[in-house]
């Protein structure tokens, strides 16, 4: 195991002590930030969205004190305005006719940011996040201000439906999670006593920097290729009577990125399928949708799980005939994958042959 794994693998460990069944939600809100991406928390009141991003915060904090520079937060309302969130105009500038504003320890100086209740902000937010979210640039001004965020953490109760105005925002979001309550059974960890977390060993800048130069250099082979290929052409398939469903071309190459700082983080020199799991929560824009979405990708996991067990085959490989040959949908294993590997617990980052 590398540093960095080992690293990330001690940080995971840290950031979920105390919370209950949010493993997965932390994993997703730390792969965004390493990849300096941005996440929608999706899900009812009272589901710990704002602990997780509170905590995911802590990971450039070497003294685990609040840091201005390090995080801003704020719940939006209908009724926020620009200067809550960017900052206060500067009067010194505005008496030399000057538009700035003063923008240390507000969202433009930070590098992780939570916005609640993201959709209820006025169209004067919203713009402007457009460009930080994307760009990384916020328009104080005139100016043109390069923004040090790694990703906005964002969390709503409910998605925006039928408003079109809204697609922009929600288009800049790469990974959707949704966070539900716990089930029953669970609810006995909460008789145990939540310690405040500390994190031991923050990232530094040279993490980030290796991790820059690290996935310069991750390949995706022919037939990792193929199978992103055919999963967004299903996609369109699939939903092209759908106007909610589209993918954009912004959208598929930050799933790129997003593939290459999975297999890097999990020292890997190439991109593998059980990277391309984390399409399930990149390509769905309605909630709907998200079941829909998961079953397309598992399915060609599936079927290039089972086409890689062929490779040595010299007989060539027919498609169809293949998927004659393929496991009884009433067989869960994933061929190829290490651990359970099953439809209702799919997550693992390592396949057989990268063992």
């Amino acid at each position: 195991m590398t540093k960095i794994k080992a690293k990330l693998a001690l940080l995971l460990e840290q950031l979920n002590h105390g919370l209950v069944d949010r493993e997965a939600t932390m994993k997703s809100a730390l792969l965004s930030i390493l990849a300096g991406e941005n996440i929608l928390l999706i899900g009812p009141p009272g589901t710990a969205k704002s602990l997780v991003a509170r905590r995911i915060s802590k990971i450039f904090n070497e003294n685990n004190l609040a840091d201005t520079t390090t995080y801003f937060e704020y719940l939006l309302t209908k009724f926020s305005t620009p200067e809550e969130i960017f900052g206060p105009l500067s009067i010194s500038e505005l008496k030399a006719d000057r538009f700035k504003r003063n923008t240390d320890g507000y969202l433009p100086s930070v590098k992780i940011a939570f916005l609640d209740e993201v959709y209820k902000a006025s169209s004067s937010i919203l713009n402007a996040l457009l460009t930080i979210m994307n760009e990384r640039i916020y328009h104080n001004g005139t100016e043109a201000v390069k923004v040090p965020l790694r990703a906005l953490i964002a969390a709503s109760n409910e998605l925006p439906t039928g408003q079109e105005e809204l697609s922009a925002l929600y288009d800049r979001f790469l990974i959707r999670s949704f966070v539900d309550y716990i089930s029953a059974n669970k609810l006995l960890h909460f008789f145990d006593l939540i310690e405040e977390v500390e994190i031991q060993d923050p990232l530094t800048q040279e993490d980030l920097n290796w991790l820059n130069d690290t996935i310069k250099n991750i390949t995706i082979s022919a037939e990792i290729r193929k199978a992103i290929l055919e999963i967004w052409e299903k996609h369109k398939d699939t939903f092209k009577e759908d106007r909610r469903e589209v993918l954009s071309d912004r959208r598929f190459t930050k799933v790129i990125k997003l593939l290459r700082v999975s297999a890097a983080t999990n020292d890997r020199s190439e991109v593998d399928l059980s990277d391309l799991l984390l399409l399930k929560d990149c390509l769905w824009n309605h909630p709907d949708n998200a079941e829909k979405i998961r079953k397309i990708v598992l399915e060609a996991l599936k079927l290039h799980s089972f086409l890689g067990e062929k490779k040595n085959n010299p007989k060539s490989i027919d498609r169809e005939e293949t998927k004659k040959t393929l496991p009884p949908s009433n067989i869960n294993i994933i061929k190829g994958y290490k651990g359970c590997g099953t439809e209702s617990d799919p997550l693992l980052i390592q396949t057989l042959m990268n063992c």
